[in-house]
């Protein structure tokens, strides 16, 4: 069984080597990820939780998100790892996992704020634990919940942290990564404080939008991911890995931001099976969209008020959950928030010739760029 799963592994990093194609990059990374985590739980149960023992559940549901979703963010650590002129993908590829561990704790802990019950369609950390609160007699189920989620949120960049740590590359390189690591946390943190702190139908400025899409989503999403990989590559170690570190940031940045205006027009007009999650949470938590802004900013008075009508309640009928969506597509701010996307995206296109030489990878940040805007609009 070992040898099939390191020939597997062998032939994801084969393909992740040689590919132009994006979608085939991320298919092979997810596969390798797979992998890798099928045996990296092991070593996290044995490692890890044995200070205490605790529920089977908490590694259960750290898996569940782990495994979840679709890699992007692990690819391209692997891809800035590339660009910055990184060889031995091998020595790295359990950092990329690490790097989705950070990912799990914010998910976890964002559906803790926007009080989600399901994320890819399955129960989410807070609302499961409750469940086993309720099983084990617990006063409060509810609070049980919640309170095993943030612990489980908490433990999971530790675990990554260790991760990084052990991988068979420079110690000046681990270090640099560990303080790109607690950058990015900052950031998304700063951009979550932001965010709940404001109301969108308070109507703030576009650019106060922008900054908390920036904040919370771009840099962890794409810049700082693939910055992560390039650190890992020594890219703070010489000018040119300087300039190919700052090249990701001007190149990740707007695509990231587009790639959270793309997710606020799905998370409006999917639906709950496509996904994964309600389609009126946004509506529940006011959330800060440029979806919302521009319909209460520059649409027609009855437009503006059947969305605030309807921001913040957790009540919403399916018909007038209808009606919001007619408001918001009348009133043209679905077409103004996919040209700001795709003039984001080329803004951050323009940059790709600074990022490398290598046409192969140009091409696959070219297409990483055009995949963020194509789900939907």
């Amino acid at each position: 069984m070992a040898s099939v799963t390191s020939s597997a592994i062998r032939e994801a990093l084969a393909t992740l080597e040689s590919t132009s194609n994006w979608d085939a990059y991320r298919d092979a990374y997810q596969e390798l990820s797979s992998l890798l985590l099928d045996g990296m739980l092991p070593e996290w149960q044995r490692s890890v939780f044995t200070a205490v023992e605790v529920p089977n559940e908490t590694l259960e549901i750290l898996t569940q998100y782990a495994k979840g979703g679709k890699k992007m963010r692990g690819a391209m650590v692997l891809l800035g790892y590339q660009c910055a002129g990184g060889t031995d993908l091998e020595s790295v590829m359990r950092s990329s996992v690490a790097y989705e561990l950070i990912h799990s704790a914010f998910l976890i802990h964002d559906d803790i704020m926007d009080r989600s019950k399901t994320r890819r369609n399955l129960e989410t950390a807070h609302v499961a634990f409750s469940k086993l609160g309720r099983m084990v007699g617990a006063e409060d189920p509810e609070q049980f919940g919640v309170s095993m989620a943030i612990n489980t949120g908490d433990i999971a960049p530790a675990i990554a942290y260790n991760v990084v740590c052990s991988e068979p590359i420079e110690p000046q390189r681990v270090i640099a990564g560990m303080v790109h690591l607690n950058t990015v946390i900052i950031n998304t943190v700063l951009g979550q404080f932001l965010d709940v702190a404001t109301f969108v139908d308070q109507i703030p400025d576009e650019e106060d939008i922008l900054k908390i899409h920036e904040l919370k989503t771009a840099i962890y999403t794409v810049s700082g991911a693939l910055q992560f990989g390039a650190v890992l590559a020594g890219a703070k170690e010489t000018a040119d890995g300087r300039a190919t570190f700052d090249a990701l940031a001007r190149f990740g940045i707007p695509v990231g931001i587009a790639f959270q205006i793309q997710d606020d027009y799905l998370g409006m007009f999917s639906t709950e099976d496509e996904l994964g999650k309600s389609v009126t949470s946004d509506l529940e938590e006011r959330k800060n969209t440029l979806l919302f802004l521009q319909t209460l900013a520059t649409g027609t008075d009855e437009q503006a008020d059947i969305l605030r009508d309807a921001l913040g309640r957790h009540d919403l009928e399916s018909a007038y959950v209808e009606r919001v969506k007619a408001a918001i597509r009348d009133s043209g701010a679905g077409e103004y928030s996919a040209m700001k996307a795709r003039e984001l995206v080329a803004v951050g296109r323009d940059e790709v010739d600074d990022v490398t030489g290598d046409e192969r990878l140009r091409t696959l940040l070219g297409a990483l760029a055009e995949f963020v805007i194509s789900r939907g609009f």
